[in-house]
């Protein structure tokens, strides 16, 4: 009677424990099949992420302030090279008023017709003349 017991708590036990494995695996398999849904979706909100970002910067870049900022880099960069233009004449000009002043030292005393600049030699220092 006890064998008779002791089989049938075993077999109770058998059963509880494979309602258990049976359970936990299907618990398993519904977590993998939510990680896999839960994975696509988050692929889906990057994707979405990545194309709203570039919305932004599109809308950014074309929007007054993106404007108005392209137009302020085009401007400091037109004036940055206007400067140099003017700084390379500045300094080309100096080098033949250096020149200039260095033939008059060594010829000695100043003629009287290149004591002055002449007035189209003033104009050429101002537009730019090339040498």
């Amino acid at each position: 009677m006890l064998k008779q017991y002791s089989t049938k708590i075993l077999l109770v036990c058998l059963v509880a424990v494979a309602a258990y494995i049976y359970h936990q695996d299907r618990r398993y398999h519904d977590l993998v099949a939510e990680n896999q849904q839960l994975s696509v979706q988050l692929d889906q909100v990057k994707t979405l992420l990545r194309e709203t970002e570039e919305k932004v910067v599109l809308l950014e870049k074309n929007s007054i302030e993106g404007m108005l900022e392209e137009t302020n880099e085009v401007v400091v960069s037109g004036w940055e090279t206007l400067l140099d233009t003017v700084k390379e004449e500045l300094t080309k000009a100096k080098k033949r008023l250096n020149e200039e002043a260095n033939k008059i030292l060594e010829g000695g005393a100043v003629p009287p017709a290149k004591s002055q600049l002449p007035d189209n030699d003033a104009s050429s220092i101002i537009e730019g003349e090339r040498t």
